[in-house]
């Protein structure tokens, strides 16, 4: 039989507090998946054996080179979604539930068509997916391993394979099948931070994929490419869904605005930080 030992959790949070600002809550979820008890049971001492101890030695090790929490663990949850990821996709933030819950609260009509650019994970597409089982969904992602991790996720979530179609294709040129279809909502958390930035943590530098991070000209670049895009895409009167930088709404209004959108508005963050801006497509759609 294994030995046992018991182990305080917080000296064990305390090997962390150099890298983490959330030591004790990194610490409880490798001991919750180590243990199969619920983070809220784990509090004072916890009971690992030999092999349990060696695993965590190799999650603390990990944690310690930064790694961020969620590739160590393989999983996070997103609109209480547990969604596999790995660092060819961005960790979902809970900042982009706000696309979520805006478009869940404005759009509730059975016949809707999605069309998700830059769709990492599946995030967005597979909460929308969760709420609205009769919308269909085609999610754009340049990246093989990204597109292979939301068909994945999909599958494990069981949400409807035949209404969720998973592309791998750059947005600048998009497959013949998407570009024939006209929809009535476009979403996209696309890269939006400016290359020169400094203020990104460590752990996002080293080991998140900088292609779904960094955007040239203040970051705005690929925020501008898709208004632009989405006009030949979207059926009249449809929409388009952006999260973008806090500090970058008053560009994305204006670029809206000069390409004909109607209806501009941001909605902020649960920090009160603007976050996403959405707009109506008034015009005709204008095959590229």
């Amino acid at each position: 039989m294994s030995k046992q030992r018991t182990y305080s959790i917080d000296d064990l949070a305390l090997r962390l507090a150099s890298v983490s600002s959330t030591p004790l809550r990194d610490i409880r979820y490798f001991l919750s998946e180590l243990t199969g008890s619920s983070i809220a049971e784990l509090f004072g001492h916890v009971v690992l054996s030999h092999r349990q101890y060696q695993q965590l030695e190799s999650m603390i090790g990990r944690r310690l080179r930064r790694e961020p929490v969620a590739y160590i663990l393989g999983y996070t949850e997103f609109w209480g979604l547990r969604l596999h990821v790995h660092p060819e996709v961005l960790i979902p933030r809970p900042d982009t539930e706000i696309l979520v819950e805006t478009v869940l609260g404005q759009l509730h009509d059975a016949d809707c068509r999605c069309l998700d650019l830059g769709t990492g994970s599946g995030a967005i597409t597979l909460a929308l997916a969760s709420e609205r089982p009769e919308w269909l969904f085609d999610a754009v992602d340049q990246s093989p391993g990204a597109v292979e991790c939301a068909r994945q996720n999909a599958a494990h979530l069981a949400l409807g394979s035949g209404r969720l179609q998973f592309h791998c294709a750059d947005w600048t040129m998009l497959p013949a099948e998407i570009r024939a279809n006209a929809y009535d909502l476009v979403v996209a958390n696309p890269p939006y931070i400016d290359t020169a930035s400094e203020h990104i943590s460590e752990e996002t530098k080293r080991f998140e994929p900088h292609r779904a991070l960094y955007a040239p000209d203040l970051g705005l670049r690929d925020l501008f490419s898709l208004i632009d895009l989405a006009r030949s895409l979207l059926r009249p009167r449809g929409l388009l869904y952006l999260e973008h930088g806090y500090d970058q709404a008053a560009a994305v209004r204006s670029c809206f605005t000069q390409m004909a959108y109607s209806a501009v508005t941001t909605v902020q963050d649960y920090a009160g930080h603007d976050r996403v801006t959405y707009a109506q497509w008034q015009g005709t759609i204008d095959r590229l």
